[in-house]
């Protein structure tokens, strides 16, 4: 479901957006990668992303679930997000948003905590002939 937001909300968005790709985009600086998992280290510690395979056969590497804000109460202003001492488990997606099932009405399981990112990388080391695209998908609700 698409949302007209208002200008406003347009420049919140734009300045979430930033923070978002630039929170992973040049942040990490170590990287080891074995068999079947990856550990990245970023400017909040270090994360352990899985390398996957997509349908045609090539490998990417997943860091799913990263906390980009922490959460100060319902309708509060976010946070900066918090660092951590051990390896962050980054191979699930974080905890949802509340929101309502459409066709159900049902209120689907979730939490105020869900500030979460999720990145998809074909390569960790940046060798690009050229930048790749970026895609961001924001969910609202009306």
């Amino acid at each position: 479901m698409c949302r007209v937001f208002s200008p406003a909300s347009r420049i919140k968005l734009v300045l979430l957006t930033i923070t978002a790709i630039s929170y992973f985009g040049e942040s990490y600086s170590e990287l080891s990668v074995n068999e079947d998992s990856v550990i990245a280290t970023t400017l909040q510690g270090k994360l352990r992303g899985k390398i996957l395979q997509s349908r045609g056969s090539r490998d990417y590497f997943a860091f799913q679930g990263i906390p980009y804000a922490t959460v100060n109460g319902r309708f509060q202003p976010p946070g900066p997000p918090e660092s951590w001492e051990d390896v962050r488990n980054a191979t699930d997606f974080g905890a949802e948003c509340p929101q309502i099932e459409h066709f159900t009405g049902d209120i689907v399981p979730n939490s105020v905590d869900c500030l979460f990112l999720n990145v998809f990388v074909p390569d960790l080391k940046g060798n690009y002939e050229k930048k790749l695209p970026i895609l961001l998908q924001v969910c609202s609700t009306e």
